[in-house]
């Protein structure tokens, strides 16, 4: 049966099926100005559930296909507004590392590891022989500079890329570095002050590759 054109409730008209200027379904009615009115609330004019989000409401569509979305997955373009998929989203050149460039990179700032932690132990372990604060100045200023060059190097083995998988290696070449001064220079006895520079020197490496 045909639904009533009968005024209802203030001007308004029964509206228990979906009418075709809204993507609703719940029961509610439209009034006399074309608005329409949901009586349980929760239903909007001319919304719709995102493809991506069944659970979210929106207004959104894609420009390109049409596919409602909502702003959690939504991508702007400078044609407008498009879905993930119609967007192409793609990693930016600077983050995209291949397994090759992480291979490269990881040999190239092992070496550089191995060789700075080498030359960092001598010589803390030569200064501190005669003045002990001395050694730890000179310990925290090599710690800044071989974070700094291993970072650097590491980077530019890539052709300047950068990244979290960058930064975790740089972490564990920069840790190699230090547990090998450490070794050289005082046998391998840590203290409060050495973990301040290890702490410091992981900060600078994963800040340089962000």
């Amino acid at each position: 049966m045909a639904p009533s054109n009968q005024p209802h409730q203030k001007g308004g008209y029964p509206f228990n099926f979906i009418h075709p200027r809204f993507s609703v379904s719940s029961r509610g009615y439209q009034d006399s100005k074309g608005g329409f009115h949901s009586n349980n609330r929760k239903c909007v004019t001319g919304y719709m559930n995102c493809a991506t989000h069944p659970k979210v409401e929106t207004n959104l569509s894609c420009g390109k296909c049409g596919k409602a979305i909502c702003p959690r997955c939504m991508v702007q373009t400078p044609v407008g507004i498009r879905c993930k998929e119609c967007a192409n989203v793609k990693h930016l050149p600077t983050y995209d590392i291949t397994s090759t460039q992480y291979l490269k990179a990881t040999g190239v700032g092992l070496g550089v590891a191995i060789a700075a932690g080498i030359l960092w132990g001598l010589i803390v372990f030569l200064i501190g022989q005669f003045f002990p604060l001395a050694g730890l100045i000179g310990s925290l200023i090599i710690a800044v500079v071989v974070s700094q060059k291993i970072a650097e190097i590491i980077s530019n083995s890539v052709n300047r890329k950068r990244g979290v998988g960058l930064q975790l290696l740089a972490v564990f070449c920069i840790t190699v570095s230090f547990a090998i001064s450490v070794l050289l220079s005082s046998g391998f006895s840590i203290n409060f002050y050495s973990l301040i520079i290890w702490g410091l020197a992981i900060s600078i490496v994963i800040t340089r590759l962000r």
